[in-house]
């Protein structure tokens, strides 16, 4: 089964607008030599401990780009707009360079931080690198967790996400998860549009859900497109292709 992977920096879309593209092609941050990553948390799952979180901490983050110093010293002061802002900088220098990334850059050690102290958009950030380079079940599960999270403060791309992982995952999906991949897509597209409508578009494609009705993968497009989702947007043949090879 061709199972599609997302650019973890589609998960920062809300703050840096970036793009999806195969998991393969995942650029990723990279630290400067005198960077220090956060200090992780105890917990396994970063869900565990998870305070009320802010989903307008993504038009609060500190631009770090040109006084990292200052912001590290911040962020080990607990100043989640500080880590947040740490995490993007890393984020973005590393495209810049097209290093490849993995679940232990400073970037997600950072986003795992800022999610810590509350912001919604950190702990989506944080829960796709544990997916895009998951080592075990459990990172997958911690996930999904985060992800639901953040579509319960209506993170369209955690909506999305996690329905996603409870489907694609490799040892394939129960009935249970079906059933709650399906009722999440169904909530989220209805109440939110944008991308958890074209994740719900792309398994009625797949046939993972049941009978598909007449136009409504079409009427599903055009629901994402109209909430934000802008690869929904344009004319593909299929909704698989809108994500790319």
């Amino acid at each position: 089964m061709h199972v599609v992977r997302f650019d973890v920096a589609l998960a920062v879309s809300t703050v840096l607008c970036a793009c999806a593209c195969a998991r393969g092609d995942t650029p990723a941050p990279v630290a400067s030599p005198a960077a220090k990553p956060a200090e992780p948390a105890a917990s396994a799952c970063a869900a565990d401990e998870l305070p009320p979180l802010d989903m307008n901490m993504k038009k609060m983050y500190r631009d770090c780009r040109s006084t990292e110093e200052a912001c590290r010293a911040a962020c080990d002061r607990d100043e989640v707009d500080a880590c947040f802002g740490l995490a993007l900088a890393e984020e973005e220098r590393a495209r810049a360079s097209g290093v490849t990334d993995d679940r232990a850059a400073p970037a997600n050690a950072l986003y795992r931080k800022a999610c810590s102290l509350g912001a919604a958009n950190a702990c989506t950030n944080h829960a796709a690198h544990l997916w895009a380079f998951s080592e075990s079940r459990a990172d997958l599960a911690c996930a999904v967790r985060l992800f639901e999270a953040t579509c319960e403060v209506d993170d369209h791309f955690g909506c999305g996400m996690a329905g996603r992982i409870l489907l694609d995952h490799a040892e394939g999906p129960d009935d249970e998860d079906v059933s709650r991949a399906r009722a999440l897509l169904e909530r989220s597209c209805a109440q939110l549009g944008g991308f958890p409508c074209r994740i719900l578009a792309l398994n009625l494609e797949r046939g993972r859900l049941g009978p598909v009705p007449d136009g409504r993968v079409v009427e599903l497009m055009r629901r994402a497109c109209d909430g934000g989702d802008h690869g929904a947007c344009g004319a593909h043949a299929t909704v698989e292709e809108s994500f790319g090879p």
